[in-house]
């Protein structure tokens, strides 16, 4: 197992299935623990406490929301766990990759180019595309574009005007961001996208004109605008814009990768306190 294939296994279930916000969050969160691991072959004893920590779920009820859903979980099939005890052993938990549609598992020994090529191999079409990164036709010369800016870091990107928008970037943000496989990348657009919400309906247009898949769902342009603005750096969503997946999964990865990297609204609406209250503090 790796983290792209477990990552797309999860999010395809959670499409297909309909799976709850509480549901997603916490096998994201059991699907984290594991990957922090490196990916063991046995169950794993998990605390209630580090679940919670990856895990959005909201009020004073936290520890009750938790045990029900893991029953929701085990009732679906996706994981099977055995309670903990108050001064014994914490919860087991064991993810049922089969229910996931994941049919054979890589030790977690395996080399990643080994691992990489044999799941590509392995996997339907669909996530073959994914995985090789092997893209045809006009999306050939959108790469070469994206390589050309990260070797210019001084030159201006690609301006995109739609006749109501201005330019996107006037230049790259200095710094990194992190790819969709986790590895740091150079920043490709300033930081007007964090601050207005002109300039984020004019980077989802262009996210959406990169596209290589099909544009199978509605809310596309307005779901890139509204985790942007939970803090989602354009670069990511492009990146995986670019790997064939329809709108459909797009915005299903999207905010899978956003619940498991902290861009929330929770996240947002404490980040938002911790700058009132120093605000406050400094008019005292």
């Amino acid at each position: 197992m790796n983290f792209i294939r477990g990552m797309l296994a999860i999010q395809d279930y959670a499409a297909r299935q309909e799976m709850s916000s509480n549901e997603l969050s916490l096998m994201l969160a059991i699907f984290r623990v594991y990957n922090d691991r490196r990916w063991p072959l046995e169950p794993q004893h998990i605390g209630n406490n580090e679940l919670l920590s990856h895990c959005t779920f909201h009020g004073s009820a936290r520890d009750k929301v938790l045990r029900q859903t893991r029953e929701r979980l085990q009732e679906r099939g996706l994981i099977t766990f055995e309670k903990g005890t108050p001064y014994g052993p914490m919860p087991l938990y064991e993810i049922r990759w089969e229910a996931l549609g994941v049919v054979e598992e890589t030790p977690a020994a395996q080399p990643a180019e080994q691992d990489s090529a044999q799941h590509a191999a392995q996997d339907t079409a669909q996530h073959s595309a994914h995985m090789g990164g092997v893209f045809g036709g006009d999306n050939d010369n959108n790469i070469k574009n994206i390589n050309k800016d990260l070797n210019q870091n001084d030159a201006e990107t690609v301006p995109f005007d739609r006749g109501t928008h201005t330019a996107i970037v006037a230049r790259a943000r200095e710094g990194t961001y992190t790819d969709p496989d986790g590895m740091a990348r150079p920043c490709r657009y300033d930081w007007g996208w964090l601050a207005s919400g002109r300039a984020r309906a004019a980077v989802a247009q262009r996210i959406m004109d990169g596209m290589t898949g099909p544009m199978d769902a509605g809310g596309l342009h307005g779901t890139l605008c509204e985790l942007m603005a939970l803090g989602m750096p354009p670069e990511l969503a492009e990146d995986c814009a670019a790997q064939g997946l329809g709108a459909r999964r797009l915005m299903a990865r999207l905010r899978a990768l956003c619940m498991l990297r902290g861009w929330t609204e929770e996240a947002e609406q404490q980040r938002q306190a911790a700058e009132a209250l120093r605000g406050c503090r400094r008019c005292q």
